[in-house]
């Protein structure tokens, strides 16, 4: 589902310059105060779940920090919400 709603998503895992971030994503939608939070911590709760299936699909840096794999998972959630609605 990553892929269909974000297909450069495991490029930002390797790339340091980034063209999306979560607050980017989130000013999309409007009230990015209000869900930046929210998403991240929903990113936080399924991160055990769907990071160690995906790791094993993924090119990652070393370096990759599990802060930054939390806000792709969470970009990719607004991603699949708004397109969705």
């Amino acid at each position: 589902m990553h892929d269909i709603v974000w297909p450069p998503w495991r490029d930002y895992l390797v790339v340091e310059n980034r063209t999306e971030t979560l607050n980017t994503v989130i000013q999309s939608i409007g009230d990015a105060g209000t869900f930046k939070d929210n998403y991240l911590r929903l990113a936080n709760s399924v991160l055990s779940i769907v990071w160690p299936h995906l790791k094993s699909e993924v090119k990652v840096n070393e370096e990759t920090s599990e802060e930054l794999i939390m806000e792709l998972l969470a970009i990719s959630q607004v991603k699949i919400e708004r397109d969705l609605s």
